[in-house]
């Protein structure tokens, strides 16, 4: 028997007994809890978590009327529940409490699901494996400008996986108001149980991510796709990663003389097997849904960019390609990406010391991301690697460690499995320096120790942080922490900079510092 769905029409929520599984950590539990008293539901909250270490996630629902079921999973709350909201973090394919759902089919939802069966405006939704926050940040700031120099109406909504509930909102959107919605593969797999039309969808890139969760590539490809909409399809899809094959899977294309002659070999060109093998499955949902591709277009003149990097002017690409679709000019465009201050925990510039730039990049969750980091470096650096053991490929990341960096400080079981490859007796040459480090204080010193004017010491961890924080925002103040209480040991250190947290570019975002002092490629 399969659980019921909520859609197409929603379940009321007044006076319904509502049970919210997983209070969880980031905020978005809480959220969901909020609002749903809000509607006048009676709401119990079970986490199998303790109420320690739920601490700052209770503190935000101390002020309302709910109950609270902590450290249990217990099956018999379901006996009184006309609604359960399940957290994205389940793993319901490994939960006997879902299972429990199931048995007893109990109608449930998701927070994101919630909002879209409501939501009035239309719809920017955006997903990819690396660049979706980023993307989606620079979506919502290029269509505040276009609002503000009184090319649209309406007010631009920022928020879901990039760490904002846009529940509490729903009351004063309209049709003429646009969200801008980054969407994790974790959300997107019970998207298809509410009517999901977005207006544009992105998708930045795929490459081999959470498999551990998704069990496979091709099951991770195939949530991210839940982007394109249910049951009626996306309006429009924007590829920025051109190996996926962009405008090529597109199905009102038209094979010119001497071009190949299937599909298939468009996208293959040249492209890696893991993005052949994404390729195939995004064609064939495309040609299925019969949405027009676009692929991500750099303007006519280049964006001045205060963010770092290649991967960041293609994020770019990204987001003006999405935003002229909209009906966004160029340099209103051009404008608002030249005041993008980026988001924390990015490449995020913490401290100066000594002529030596302290960078946090704790978003940097994959191996991939580590290469990303690098690739837009020019400075030496000296790496701090590692965190929760992740069942990902290291050999890339490995291979640009050992070619880019002078030092590599490895902590965790995954930062382990990279020492032990750095380390390896018939590796080649280049063979940088590794510590096997306890804990991150160890990790700063070290490479402090060894730092020189000039140099980059990143913090750029390539893989999760649930093995010692309650996420990656928790790791990155810490390294930030462990710099600035390491600074005083150090005489002549300048004055540390650092940019204060921003949930979205606005103006009270400090932009991060130029490009060329940062040791940062312009790119």
């Amino acid at each position: 028997m399969k659980p019921r769905m909520t859609g197409p029409d929603p379940l009321p929520i007044k006076r319904k007994h509502v049970l919210v599984w997983g209070l969880g950590r980031l905020g978005g539990g809480a959220a969901v809890t909020r609002w749903l008293v809000d509607q006048g539901a009676r709401v119990t909250v079970m986490d199998r978590a303790t109420a320690d270490s739920l601490r700052s996630s209770l503190a935000a629902i101390a002020d309302l009327p709910v109950a609270l079921r902590l450290g249990t999973e217990d099956p018999e709350l379901l006996a009184e529940s006309d609604l359960v909201v399940v957290n994205p973090a389940v793993v319901k394919a490994r939960s006997e409490f879902f299972n429990a759902i199931t048995r007893r089919d109990v109608p449930w939802t998701t927070e994101i699901n919630l909002f879209l069966e409501r939501c009035p405006a239309s719809v920017i939704g955006v997903t990819g494996s690396f660049g979706k926050s980023t993307t989606s940040a620079m979506i919502a700031a290029v269509l505040e400008e276009h609002v503000a120099r009184g090319g649209g109406r309406g007010l631009v909504y920022l928020g879901g996986n990039i760490g904002k509930s846009l529940l509490p909102e729903l009351a004063r959107m309209t049709p003429e108001d646009h969200v801008v919605l980054e969407l994790s593969s974790a959300q997107l797999e019970d998207v298809p149980r509410v009517p999901f039309s977005p207006r544009v969808a992105v998708l930045t890139n795929l490459h081999p991510h959470h498999l551990d969760r998704h069990g496979s590539f091709d099951a991770y490809i195939s949530a991210k796709l839940n982007i394109l909409g249910h049951p009626n399809p996306a309006a429009v899809l924007v590829i920025g990663d051109p190996a996926l094959g962009g405008e090529a899977v597109n199905p009102r294309k038209t094979l010119g003389p001497g071009e190949q002659t299937t599909r298939d070999s468009l996208v293959a060109a040249g492209a890696p097997a893991e993005s052949v093998a994404a390729a195939r499955l995004v064609r064939e949902h495309v040609l299925r849904l019969g949405v027009p591709v676009h692929s991500a277009r750099a303007p006519h003149v280049p964006f001045e960019l205060v963010v770092p990097g290649t991967h960041n002017r293609e994020n770019a690409a990204t987001a003006w390609t999405a935003a002229r679709l909209l009906g966004v000019e160029e340099k209103t465009a051009a404008n608002a990406l030249r005041h993008f201050p980026g988001l924390p925990h990015r490449l995020e510039v913490v401290a100066v010391i000594d002529g030596v730039r302290f960078l946090n990049d704790s978003k940097a969750t994959s191996p991939r991301a580590v290469v990303t980091a690098l690739d837009a470096l020019d400075a030496p650096v000296l790496a701090i690697v590692g965190g929760a053991a992740m069942d990902e490929p290291l050999d890339e990341c490995v291979r640009t460690l050992a070619e880019r960096c002078r030092t590599v400080a490895c902590l965790g079981e995954t930062g382990a499995r990279m020492a032990d490859r750095l380390l390896d007796p018939v590796r080649p040459e280049p063979r940088p320096e590794v510590l096997r480090a306890d804990d991150l204080e160890t990790a700063v010193r070290w490479s402090r120790t060894r730092a020189r004017p000039g140099d980059v010491v990143l913090f750029c961890p390539g893989a999760t942080s649930f093995d010692r924080y309650v996420n990656f925002e928790a790791r990155g103040a810490h390294f930030a922490d462990c710099v600035r209480a390491d600074a005083p040991n150090h005489q002549g250190k300048q004055a540390a900079t650092t940019n204060p947290p921003c949930g979205r570019p606005d103006a009270s975002c400090n932009a991060q510092p130029s490009i060329r002092n940062a040791g940062i490629k312009s790119a």
